[in-house]
């Protein structure tokens, strides 16, 4: 049986930003790390130094990357809102994963898949419960709330104002209810007699 201490119910946002290498500055990039290793420790036989000099180098290529490499969101990526304690379950499991490595114990395995079930039924709970709430949001607005949000999901390149305004048979614009309800009467018969 797995036990999830769940705390914190904040949702966080997942990183959705990487490198964008098309547009890096590498003369900048090349700069930066000479500039920045010629600073670094000296190496020496003893592992220390050693360990020193790798932590160094590795430190030195992610902040230049930061620097000199433009971030940008993956093509289609929608910010996946993930909650706090879906996160407490992706770390418990990204734990158990590293000790599996270690030990190959396969009642780990079976605890992975475990946690993996719980992080699917969780997010679908959560995705759930945003879409019921963004619907009960949209029908306290307004009346036209609710269809507008579902004009939103159903057409998303849809922009939320009509593009061509309705006219009369003359080419008149129609602003009142009443006359944009006659128009629809006038276009319905003309449609049924053809």
């Amino acid at each position: 049986m797995v036990t999830l201490n769940t705390t914190d119910n904040t949702p966080q946002q997942m990183p959705t930003e990487s490198p964008n290498f098309s547009k890096a500055d590498w003369k900048s990039y090349r700069h930066l790390v000479n500039q920045k290793m010629s600073t670094a420790p000296e190496i020496t036989k003893n592992t220390d130094s050693i360990d020193a000099a790798v932590k160094f180098i590795s430190q030195t290529i992610m902040e230049t990357d930061k620097e000199a490499i433009p971030r940008r969101r993956p093509r289609n990526a929608s910010h996946k809102i993930v909650p706090q304690h879906v996160l407490t379950i992706i770390k418990k499991k990204q734990a158990i994963r590293k000790l599996l490595k270690k030990t190959r114990n396969k009642d780990l395995k079976r605890l992975i898949n475990q946690l993996d079930k719980a992080i699917k039924r969780e997010m679908k709970a959560y995705e759930l419960e945003v879409a019921q709430s963004k619907w009960e949001r949209a029908n306290d607005k307004s009346e036209y709330g609710f269809f507008k949000l579902a004009r939103k999901i159903l057409t998303p390149g849809m922009t939320s104002t009509t593009p061509y305004p309705l006219v009369d048979s003359n080419g008149n614009k129609l602003k009142d209810d009443q006359e944009k309800a006659e128009a629809f009467r006038e276009l319905y018969l003309d449609i049924r007699y053809l």
